[in-house]
């Protein structure tokens, strides 16, 4: 009987003490976010960390009443949203609806479970460095870019710019102000390769609604 009980206790240390060695969670598993999404291009992974976390204390210059106005009647993949504009590369990209290989190869990829240009959220964009967003990573603080959609004009103002090896998570986190973000997909690069992937974050300084 005691021997039995011995054993019970022994099992029970061996799980409860020491999960890693029956499969139980290890520690990176314990950190791990179960919210990660992951966006692909061919060879190339960019991953999207989600979580509602970022606000901003000061109020935007536009009338956020007018984000219940903003209509959109493109939602099919593959669809064009619109286009942006980059003044200061003298450029214009379409944005279609969708991150796979087919839309990036027209344009810039609106990733779909991110908001639509102008709404109170965070709009992500993905478009392959070669050919879409090659000289991204020459914008600056303050410059503008122009998205123009069928629902109206939002102009967002440059706030920051990473370079990330390709390895590295990009945390795209969910917001209450209307935010852009720009980041290049690699698919020919491999995570090893010492080419970076560039990341513009703008927000929505004026919107004129159609």
């Amino acid at each position: 009987m005691f021997t039995g009980i011995f054993v019970i206790l022994f099992w029970s240390y061996q799980r409860l003490g020491n999960p890693d060695k029956d499969g139980r969670v290890t520690p990176e598993e314990k950190d791990e976010d179960r919210s990660v999404e992951y966006l692909t291009l061919a060879k190339d992974i960019v991953d999207l960390v989600y979580r509602k976390s970022e606000t901003r204390s000061h109020t935007p210059s536009y009338d956020e009443e007018s984000k219940a106005e903003i209509q959109y009647d493109a939602n099919d993949s593959g669809s064009v949203l619109g286009t942006i504009e980059f003044p200061k590369l003298a450029r214009k990209i379409s944005i279609h609806q969708g991150t796979g290989e087919l839309q990036m190869r027209n344009g810039a990829g609106h990733y779909e479970k991110s908001a639509k240009p102008g709404e109170m959220d965070h709009c992500v964009l993905v478009g392959d460095y070669e050919t879409i967003f090659h000289g991204i990573e020459t914008l600056m603080s303050g410059d503008v870019m122009v998205v123009k959609t069928s629902s109206g004009v939002f102009t967002y103002e440059v706030t920051e710019y990473q370079s990330t090896p390709l390895s590295k998570k990009i945390a795209l986190l969910q917001c209450d102000f209307a935010k852009l973000t720009l980041t290049t997909a690699h698919p020919n690069a491999v995570t090893t390769s010492p080419t970076p992937r560039h990341t513009i974050h703008a927000t929505m300084i004026s919107s004129v609604l159609n």
